[in-house]
């Protein structure tokens, strides 16, 4: 029984000095620009390498389609501990058939939870070539070792990007960063430019279902509020005190 693995194999095919069009070659640029490309069928390739590297990024470009339309549709797994429960569409407010489905309003808990570094387990988890190809595109690297980045973490670069592509191809796939995006442009007062040019970049939602969502969350901390009040009376408690100050 041999020792030789599949992959020794590929890889020495793809590293052989024949792989590669050589000088000689009538149209070398021509071979060459067909490596890696994302739509000429690998077999349509005469050299090795130039075929091998295009069959690998089609495999790769599937893999990582794949793995955005599982994050698109994540739903937390009560089951899986060791994964934040990050549900990926929040919506911003529903009528009662909506709720009467299990659609996920946002509250103000989901704001409050608000984590980062939530978001960089799940997608380590969830979405791991997604994760590594982002990784290879924004962390350099020295003598084979990432580089930590203490001024522009490349984990937060990461996140946001791999969160506007999900919103890129679901508008409501919104709750892993973009609503989050589009509250802190509401709060800091961004000028109406800014917040249309980030909802285009999918880095934030629309201005419009950012108020709507926070409309969402006041009414229904409010009606949390008066429950709560309510059966503090009934029981002849004080469960709320305020303190109310004249500001000037």
């Amino acid at each position: 029984m041999t020792a030789t693995k599949p992959v020794e194999i590929v890889d020495a095919m793809f590293n052989h000095r024949y792989s590669f069009p050589s000088s000689r070659c009538q149209d070398k640029e021509a071979e060459i620009n067909m490596a890696y490309s994302p739509s000429i069928p690998p077999h349509a390739i005469k050299y090795c390498h130039c075929s091998l590297s295009t069959w690998a990024a089609q495999v790769i470009g599937n893999r990582v389609y794949r793995e955005i339309k599982n994050l698109v549709f994540y739903s937390p797994d009560p089951d899986d501990s060791d994964c934040p429960p990050i549900p990926a569409q929040l919506l911003a407010s529903a009528n009662d058939r909506t709720r009467a489905k299990g659609a996920l309003v946002l509250t103000k808990d989901d704001l409050l939870s608000f984590r980062i570094a939530d978001r960089v387990t799940l997608f380590k988890r969830k979405a791991r070539l997604c994760w590594y190809l982002t990784e290879c595109m924004a962390a350099p690297r020295k003598r084979n070792g990432l580089i930590v980045r203490i001024r522009r973490p490349t984990s937060i670069i990461q996140v946001a990007a791999i969160s506007s592509f999900v919103l890129a191809r679901n508008q409501y796939a919104n709750g892993f960063m973009a609503l989050q995006m589009g509250i802190f442009h509401v709060a800091c007062q961004s000028h109406v430019d800014v917040k249309r040019f980030y909802c285009l970049m999918a880095a934030s939602t629309h201005d419009t279902t950012t108020r709507r969502a926070l409309a969402t969350v006041a009414e229904h901390s409010l009606g949390t509020l008066r429950t709560q009040v309510n059966e503090s009376a009934d029981s002849g408690q004080v469960s709320h005190r305020y303190i109310l100050d004249n500001i000037q």
